[in-house]
């Protein structure tokens, strides 16, 4: 088969403060047409570095008229202006990655007085140019500058400059930088002062509509792994008086002066580990670019020295440990693989503090291919004062992450609907019977296992649990699973004008909660969410009791409407439609699929439109019973390969599940009666949400 298938009250005076304003209004002038060039310069950080960034400077008639060099490990940035360049300016740092998943801040100058000028590119100004923006999009503000709906004047820049001083007060007081002004002031990131604020927020601006983003200031601290983290969420045309304040902030809860320095000193020293030949990393057999072995095998000293302790075999996160065995599984597996050597580790970020003093910092791998992923580490200081891995030491699986999906029926238009909730991440582990999860709104959540791996129980039209008969059933042991792991929280149709029956009425085997979350309930979750997970056995005793926070909240609907999304080309498309085998009239529409290739494995390739995030994995779906054609009562199964974020095709691998049989001897094909109910193209943001477009090879009823 081919698949050619991608926000107390504090009021500060900020003309005072900004020196690099003229004298206010809304009228443009001209700079750098002397003798002298105007240079505009500033740091652009997050509290580490925005490095591997490029910033570009527009001005008031839209044009370009300056671009940095690429930011290096100081934040540092300095821009000559062209001659003629016309002020109000907006500050643009962007930093693409090769994923896709580009990152950008935003700053304002409204006028320039002398030779050059200060301004600083961080969330913070971010935020100020989501409050000077119409429709609360800082990546717009340059274009609403040139049209005109948009006015960066003295006065207004600095009446939102003192609106977001009074919104982030609390966090100002206790980190001292109260008087700091966030576009002009000077700092370094260095963790230290003004750079320590900006390590203490995580500042989110997601678009929700053409008028409108929804924000969310949220505290990064030290805080028990029970406790729901502080965050307040607000509209970027809510006015200043309206937006909840941020309660007193213990500022010996905030992270520790120079934290940013450590988390880059110890994403150094892990990609000098990586650089190394594997048969230098460890001391297993090679065989083909491949080793197996365990945290023993790991010999090299700059790779041991990454772990607390210098040791590797103190590494546990999730139940996992470091090493990697025949079927590839393993933490830090990569150590033992060839094709990981000259992974660069960077764009380190403090997350928040555990309870324990552990360090969560996220990051960005590359490998030699350019392939990119975000991710998150925990970390330990270590005797000798360095950042070190130790992992979360959780003796289960466990994960979860704001997931987006859009669910596209290629034979079946009107159907396609969008939904919004979250993944939950477990493989099968021993003794574990089913898991309990209490989500942020403290409803509750179950799941057992399926073919490979924990899944949510299969529910009928009216959202509840259901026997392998159909009946309803309150019991556990009874339930039969449904296949996923993930629990939509919303979902709408992709048509505005549908009329259909509830896609929960109509797909009866997914997870859905029992009512949908408005889209305002949605954009108050937390970036930073807490859900608890409780592991039983068969006799329902607690195994254990394991604490996760999201890096970031699901989207709303409105916000996913405004995304692009990789997507199968017309190819793709042609195979699912052309070897759709409708249900006879005796079955529900549901019944309906598409067929396997006869020989052979799924050979896909996809299309990433510009904006889109590429996928960096991608999962083939079906349904095949225990025999060796496939036939018998038939479960669901799934096959996932990871492809690199720069690759456009991949042939997924074929392996058998628990109770089925849907490949034939040597995992060369498919069994003859295993079917294709869907295959999706999954890619992850830099802030952890991930996203699919799955394509249904089946119709709704």
């Amino acid at each position: 088969m081919k698949i050619t298938l991608k926000r107390l009250v504090l009021v500060m005076t900020s003309a005072g403060l900004l020196g690099l304003y003229g004298c206010g209004g809304g009228s443009s002038s001209n700079v750098g047409g002397g003798t002298t060039p105007t240079i505009l310069s500033g740091i652009a950080a997050t509290g580490a570095a925005f490095s591997d960034a490029t910033v570009t400077v527009t001005d008031s008639t839209g044009a370009t008229v300056g671009t940095s060099a690429t930011i290096g490990a100081d934040g540092v940035y300095t821009i000559t202006l062209n001659a003629g360049a016309v002020a109000p300016f907006v500050l643009t740092a962007t930093r693409p990655g090769e994923d896709g998943a580009s990152e950008s801040l935003v700053s304002v100058v409204s006028s320039v007085t002398g030779a050059s000028a200060t301004a600083n590119i961080t969330p913070i100004t971010n935020l100020i140019a989501a409050r000077l923006s119409p429709t609360g999009d800082p990546s717009k503000l340059g274009a609403e500058l040139a049209a005109k709906t948009a006015n960066l004047s003295t006065a207004t820049v600095s009446g939102k400059v003192d609106e977001v001083q009074a919104i982030l007060a609390p966090i100002l007081t206790a980190t001292e930088t109260i008087g700091t002004n966030p576009l002009t002031g000077s700092f370094s990131a260095n963790g230290a002062g003004y750079d320590r604020l900006l390590d203490s927020v995580k500042i989110s601006i997601v678009p929700a509509s053409a008028t409108t983003s929804n924000i969310e200031v949220g505290i990064k601290q030290q805080q028990a792994e029970d406790v729901k983290p502080v965050t307040i969420q607000f509209s970027s045309n809510t006015v200043a008086a309206s937006v909840d304040t941020i309660p007193t902030i213990d500022k010996t809860k905030l992270v520790v002066e120079g934290t940013a320095a450590l988390i880059k000193s110890f994403l150094a020293q892990l990609t000098t580990c990586y650089a190394l030949p594997l048969a230098n990393r460890v001391d297993s057999t090679i065989t083909n670019g491949l080793a197996t072995g365990t945290a023993v095998n790991v010999v090299a000293s700059a790779c041991k020295s990454a772990f607390f302790g210098d040791n590797p075999a103190k590494f546990k996160s999730n139940g996992s440990v470091v090493g990697r065995d025949s079927n590839g599984s393993g933490a830090f597996a990569g150590l033992f693989k060839d094709g990981a050597t000259g992974v660069v580790f960077s764009q380190g970020s403090y997350e928040f503090t555990r309870a324990n003093g552990d360090i969560v910092a996220g990051y960005k791998s590359k490998d030699s291919a350019g392939n990119e992923t975000f991710d998150t580490f925990v970390l330990r200081k270590d005797t000798d004062d360095k950042l070190k891995l130790i992992g979360n030491e959780y003796v289960y699986g466990g994960g979860v992450s704001a997931y987006q999906q859009i669910r596209t029926f290629v034979n079946d238009v009107p159907s396609t609907y969008y939904s919004t909730g979250y993944a939950l991440s477990m493989p099968l582990m021993s003794g574990v019977a089913y898991v309990k999860i209490t989500t942020p709104k403290e409803t509750t959540l179950t799941m057992i296992p399926g073919s490979d791996g924990m899944v949510f129980p299969k529910l009928n039209a009216n959202r509840v649990a259901v026997k392998s008969d159909g009946a309803v059933t309150t019991s556990i042991s009874d339930m039969v699973s449904s296949g996923t792991s993930f629990i939509r929280i919303r979902s709408e149709y992709a048509d505005t004008t549908s009329t259909a029956l509830h896609p929960a009425a109509r797909e009866s085997g997914l997870a859905f909660t029992s009512t949908d979350a408005t889209d305002p309930e949605i954009s108050g979750y937390g970036n930073q969410s807490l859900w608890v997970f409780k592991y039983y056995n068969s006799s329902n005793v607690l195994l254990a009791t394991q604490s996760y926070k999201t890096r970031a909240r699901a989207n709303t609907i409105a916000e996913m409407r405004t995304r692009a999304w990789a997507k199968l080309d017309a190819t793709g498309l042609k195979y699912l439609t052309d070897n759709f085998v409708a249900s006879t009239a005796s079955l529900p529409s549901n019944n309906s699929y598409t067929k396997l290739p006869s020989s052979g494995l799924a050979d896909l390739t996809w299309e990433v439109p510009s904006g889109a995030l590429p996928p960096t994995s991608v999962t083939l779906f079906g349904k095949a019973g225990p025999d060796t054609d496939g036939g018998g009562t038939k479960v669901n199964f799934n096959d996932a390969q990871s492809v690199g974020s720069t690759k456009r095709g991949v042939t997924i691998s074929c392996a058998n599940g628990t109770g089925e049989k849907h490949c034939v001897s040597g995992s060369i094909g498919y069994t003859v009666k295993a079917i294709m109910t869907g295959l999706h193209l999954w890619a992850r943001d830099p802030s952890g949400r991930e996203y699919a477009n799955f394509y249904a090879a089946y119709k709704l009823n």
